[in-house]
């Protein structure tokens, strides 16, 4: 596949060995060394090109993938919805609906 830098042409362009993931109708073809996504394309959405080399691999937050997020604990929000104290789904918990009902008779 084609890489185009800058998404100019030319000598802009740089070739690499790609693989390509078919998904129904979705496209995406990835660095098989870095596993990083390159181009993605789905028939009427366009072209998606992403330079590989701007990626940045760190994470500097990792409670980002906190699971479930601290915001789904008990204490951490004024609204929850389907959560149990510790975070986790509960069919019919509920905690701060009044404060939900008053943003919606505001609007």
């Amino acid at each position: 596949a084609e890489w185009i830098q800058h998404y100019g042409t030319g000598t802009n362009a740089k070739m690499m060995e790609l693989d390509h993931f078919i998904m129904w109708t979705h496209h995406a073809w990835t660095d098989p060394v870095s596993r990083r996504i390159v181009r993605m394309w789905k028939p009427f959405n366009g072209l998606q090109v992403y330079d590989p080399e701007s990626w940045t691999d760190s994470v500097e937050d990792p409670s980002v993938f906190d699971s479930p997020p601290a915001k789904c604990k008990k204490g951490s929000a004024k609204i929850r919805i389907h959560c149990d104290d510790d975070g986790h789904y509960k069919e019919g918990k509920h905690e701060g609906l009044e404060l939900l009902a008053e943003v919606v008779e505001m609007m």
